[in-house]
């Protein structure tokens, strides 16, 4: 009994002790910098009805979000010719992103 007390004993002290790779702080879509929306561009967006601020539905309807991606994306970014390689996954977090930072400011986001 003693035997197995002390296997599991230091099996706590190992899982205690042992490690955790710390998680990357890169962001998936990086090196590209998120990019402010100016005001101009701002109103462009919302005028188009893909802005979730005016239009509800841009949140949970998919064929406005994958819009909504390439609306930011286009507008915002598409003078940088990366953007053809980077994933969907990857421009969808960069336009969500870049939809954060024009409302809450650039320290609300983390590149």
């Amino acid at each position: 009994m003693e035997n197995i007390e002390n296997i599991k004993d230091d099996q706590k002290a190992t899982t205690a002790t042992a490690e955790v790779p710390e998680k990357s702080k890169r962001k998936s879509y990086h090196p590209i910098e998120v990019r402010p929306m100016p005001r101009p561009k701002i109103k462009a967006f919302r005028a188009s009805g893909l802005d979730p601020a005016i239009n509800p539905e841009a949140e949970t309807n998919p064929a406005i979000v994958i819009k909504t991606i390439d609306y930011i994306i286009d507008e915002i970014y598409g003078d940088l010719a990366e953007i053809e390689n980077l994933e969907f996954y990857q421009l969808r977090d960069l336009a969500t992103d870049t939809y954060i930072r024009a409302n809450r400011g650039p320290e609300s986001i983390k590149n």
